[in-house]
């Protein structure tokens, strides 16, 4: 499937000229609104425990970035009014996700004007990666390592009132996929009493990424967890994920 979007990419710059606009979207609905690739992409899994539409696009997006092409992928929230409420909130909040590849998080609640804290195994890769596929400024937001003194500086975020926004998945060394779920942010967030909410996001045959929040989650830190484990099989029911403290 990477062969072939590659050559999809190829073939398409040899044609167009800069600055290329809308050539994200017309290279996404030409490769799947075509039933063969659909049915190819279905089979991929990737290390981030993406399939299908979601792991394609992602190629897709990484191999125009990897040829000097800027793109602003489209991306919306199903409740916009629940993601302006957090927004509107003022207070610290904490935002938790699984790994996509993209950083819509970050960019929602930056580009709604809130202080965005987050954390990163590598805050190197993430601006590399993650920011420059979903168009986030890195100058906008501050990035906490994830290390043994985290939590320390996540206080500090909590007391400026920021929104933490971090992936809580990580890789397994048996499986090399993002399969492990780690509880250390729902034991935070309950300890400090920070309103939780989880978010999701897949993209739609036309190129949108769609996001979508649940929360604030309730309860003691087991029982956020569970929400989330139970958001998580929901809104991705072909991957599984087990619970083990980073």
């Amino acid at each position: 499937m990477t062969a072939l979007v590659r050559c999809r990419v190829r073939l398409a710059l040899a044609v167009e000229r800069p600055p290329y606009e809308g050539l994200l979207k017309r290279l996404w609905q030409g490769l799947y609104g075509n039933r063969p690739f659909r049915a190819l992409a279905s089979r991929c899994l990737d290390k981030l425990n993406l399939r299908g539409g979601d792991f394609a696009y992602l190629v897709l997006v990484r191999e125009l970035i990897g040829r000097g092409v800027a793109v602003s992928p489209e991306y919306r929230w199903r409740d916009a009014a629940a993601v302006d409420a957090v927004a509107r909130a003022g207070g610290p909040a904490i935002v938790v996700s699984v790994h996509s590849g993209f950083a819509f998080n970050v960019r929602t609640f930056s580009d709604l004007g809130r202080k965005v804290t987050m954390i990163a195994a590598n805050p190197e890769g993430v601006v590399d990666h993650a920011f420059r596929n979903a168009a986030v400024n890195a100058r906008d937001v501050t990035i906490v390592k994830r290390d043994q003194f985290c939590l320390v500086r996540l206080r500090r975020a909590l007391v400026a009132g920021d929104v933490i926004c971090s992936a809580v998945d990580y890789r397994s060394e048996q499986a090399g996929q993002y399969d492990l779920v780690s509880p250390s942010l729902f034991d935070f967030s309950a300890a400090f009493g920070v309103p939780l909410y989880c978010t999701y996001t897949s993209v739609d045959p036309d190129g949108v990424t769609e996001g979508v929040i649940e929360g604030p989650l309730e309860g003691d830190s087991a029982e956020r967890l569970e929400q989330f484990m139970a958001f998580l099989k929901e809104h991705r029911p072909g991957a599984r994920y087990a619970v083990r403290r980073y």
